[in-house]
Order: structure tokens, then sequence, then C-alpha cells
């Protein structure tokens, strides 16, 4: 339980580290775009429109990050939880069912293929005679 609460602490470190990043930098591009930041870049405008954009990539980036930590600490969350548990079986039955039904599918492609290339080397050898 200790390693749980300790992968939670640092996901939501890790969360808010990602945020402020992500409103920095579209804060920024942003404020490119309005022309508040206009000191902070070069003054050709294409290196400034490349910078704009390139500090809303990477805002976008850090919000999708963010985004998939805070579901990365909610899976984790849930795993946990006992309430949760007849559906997480749920799913792991469904999960094995699935696995095995492929298996089994699998194993009737490899025989009638099997069959089929016997077919096929009884019809060459018949030739041959």
């Amino acid at each position: 339980m200790k390693k749980i609460v300790l992968i939670e602490l640092l996901g939501c470190f890790i969360c808010v580290v990602l945020l402020a990043e992500c409103i920095l930098c579209l804060q920024v591009s942003v404020g490119h775009f309005k022309n508040y930041y206009s000191d902070f870049f070069i003054a050709t405008k294409e290196l400034t429109w490349q910078w704009a954009i390139e500090y809303l990539l990477r805002g976008l980036a850090s919000l999708l990050a963010c985004i998939a930590d805070i579901i990365v600490m909610g899976m984790i969350a849930v795993r946990n939880f006992k309430v949760f548990q007849p559906l997480i079986d749920k799913y792991n039955a469904r999960k094995q069912e699935r696995a095995a039904a492929r298996s089994a599918k699998a194993d009737a492609d490899k025989q009638k293929r099997i069959e089929e290339l016997k077919a096929e080397l009884d019809a060459l050898n018949g030739d041959k005679n």
C-alpha cells in the first residue's frame, strides 16, 4: 500500500509540473499572438511565429501528458478499490475467454492449412506418377 501512495504522490507532482509547463507555454504563445511578449521574441517575423507555434505545440503536448497522467493515476486508484473488484474480475474473465477463442481459431486455421498443403502435396505427387 505504501508503494501505491508513493506512486500516486509522484503522479500528482508530475501532473502539477506538466500543468505549470502547459500554462506557461500557452500563455507565452497566446501572448505572442496578442503582442504581449513581443520583446521576448527576436524581431524577425518567421522566427517569432516559429517560436510561438513551438510554444503552442509544447503547451498542447504538456496538456496531453497531464491528462494521460491523471488517467494513469485513476487507473491505479480504481484497481485498488474493493468496490471495483467485480468489474475487474469480469474484465479479466472476458480477456481470458477472448484469448482462448483466439487460440482455438488459430489452431483450427493451422489444421485447415495443413490439410490444404497435404492435398496440394498429394496432387503434386499424383502428377509425378
